[in-house]
């Protein structure tokens, strides 16, 4: 929780002291993403290593709005997809996931065909725990998400986001690969 609060704090203090433009840019634009997930927190039921961490893939859809004049934007995201993991004495487990999340971007420092940004989201996620031989057992959680990246050319955008879940041995890191639909420069 420490680090979680710590990467926040971060992100907050870097967005204050970067000179944003006001973004000349279309309102709305729509993001479809693929990407890996890896599975859990460090200090959670998750025990792993680099051996028996497992990732997992996941699509979203988010829908975005650019506040008009501004550096801000605000989304919608719906996600899904799956992780694996080993979990207590070598018990194999798999999470199939679904995700609705509510995020606001900050675009901190803009170049002519490349844009960071920088944000967070608030959300709530179903999770579908398979375990060997167990029945399947369901999960929901709310979940805190910070997260970083780059549009380039307008419309290709790369972020990293890490779901930080109510029940931490949720938690997962996420890297995704989109392209905006919309959106860009007017």
């Amino acid at each position: 929780m420490k680090k979680s609060i710590l990467v926040v704090a971060l992100v907050i203090a870097v967005m204050l002291q970067s000179y944003a433009q006001n973004r000349d840019v279309k309102l709305f634009e729509l993001e479809v993403a693929f990407g890996v997930t890896t599975a859990g927190d460090g200090n959670s039921h998750w025990i792993y290593s680099k051996s028996d961490n497992r990732d997992g893939a996941f699509f979203l859809i988010e829908p975005r709005f650019n506040i008009p004049n501004s550096s801000f934007d605000v989304s919608a995201q719906l996600s899904t997809g799956f992780f694996e993991g080993i979990k207590g004495f070598r018990e194999f487990e798999t999470s199939n996931f679904t995700t609705i999340a509510a995020y606001s971007n900050y675009s901190f420092k803009e170049w002519k065909r490349a844009t960071l940004f920088a944000g967070c989201g608030l959300g709530y996620g179903n999770y579908k725990m398979h375990k060997e031989f167990i029945p399947s057992s369901y999960k929901s959680s709310l979940f805190f998400a910070p997260r970083v990246g780059i549009e380039v050319l307008n419309h290709l955008r790369f972020t990293i986001d890490y779901k930080l879940m109510q029940h931490k041995y949720l938690s997962n890191l996420n890297i995704t690969l989109g392209i905006a639909f919309g959106g860009g420069k007017k």
